[in-house]
Parts: structure tokens; sequence; C-alpha cells
């Protein structure tokens, strides 16, 4: 028998916490991936969501994804116990990817705003705007993918971390899908 990794542990650890939320009827889980990739043996988890009342056929389209990953130099580091200064600290880093359809480019400061103050200012936010032509002018919308890069690895001391970071990203869409509506 062996022991789970870092990884293992937060991805338990954050599926139970995002399935709690989905079995209360605050969100609906949408997605779920978990990868390894054999050409460099690092791992990916992936589980993606909606707000329960969100409706699927809905202009805005807003969706969340929580992303766990580990490196090859985490993962090898922490089974063959190596010491920290020569692969740094093992451990995870974890992104929130919120997607919406905008109708304008606007609202990307306002949206930016908004999350800047539910997440205390904390993760790094980046914004970025797609769109397929021809471009249909009466409804501009255009795809915006957000990303809330937290900088720093986890690892199980950060446990008690991912309600919070849950109940934010949930928190988030609520935000978002209030700034939409009071914008159509």
């Amino acid at each position: 028998m062996f022991d789970p990794t870092i990884f293992e542990n937060l991805k338990i650890a954050l599926e139970g916490t995002v399935y709690d939320k989905d079995f209360s009827g605050e969100i609906l889980v949408t997605s779920r991936h978990d990868a390894v990739d054999l050409a460099d043996m690092s791992r990916e988890y992936r589980i993606g969501f909606q707000l329960k009342e969100n409706n699927t056929e809905s202009p805005q389209q807003l969706a969340a994804e929580i992303v766990l990953k580990a490196e090859t130099q985490d993962l090898s580091g922490e089974i063959l116990e190596m010491d920290a200064k020569d692969s740094g600290k093992p451990g995870c880093t974890i992104f929130v990817y919120i997607y919406h359809k905008a109708v304008t480019i606007h609202l990307c400061s306002e949206i930016e705003d908004v999350l800047d103050e539910l997440w205390s200012f904390r993760p790094r936010i980046r914004q970025e705007l797609s769109f397929a032509l021809p471009l249909d002018k009466k409804e501009e919308r255009y795809k915006n993918t957000i990303t809330l890069d937290f900088g720093r690895k986890i690892d199980e001391s950060n446990f008690e971390d991912l309600p919070e970071m849950i109940d934010c990203t949930i928190s988030s869409l609520e935000s978002i899908t209030n700034l939409m509506n009071n914008r159509l």
C-alpha cells in the first residue's frame, strides 16, 4: 500500500466539497475530468459547475471550472521525499476559470472590479475575449474566459481554504449574473 499524494488528497477534498454544494442544490456539476499526462507524468483534475438556476440556453451561459494541477517535479519530489532545496516544496497549483458570453466588451472592467472585491484582491485576474466570425452586428457576443491565478502552490495545509474558495466562486457567478442582468 502507498500513501496518497498531496494531489490526491486535495482532489478528494475539492471534489467532495463541490459535490456537497451540488447535493444541497446550490450548483449543478456539469463536468469532471481527471487526467494523467503519461508523457511527463503530471496530473490534472477539473471540475465544472454552474448555478442551479442558470439556464444553459441563457445568453450568458455562465459556468465555472476549478483546476488542480501537479507537475512532475512536485509529484516526484513528494514521492522520493527530496529535500526542498533540490526541487522546491512539493504541492499543487489551483486555478478558477469562469466562462460566460458577454454582450459587450465594456463590462470587462466592471467584472474585474467585482471579482477583485469578492476575492479581496488576492488572485491575479485575467480576461480573454474571443468571438466567432461572422459577427452578428445586432447581437454581439463574445466568449469571456476569466482566469483567477493564485500564483502559489498549495498542499494539505490548505484543506480549510477549499470551501471558502468554492463559496467565493459561487458568489462570483452570482455577482456576474446580477451585473449582466442589470445591463440587459
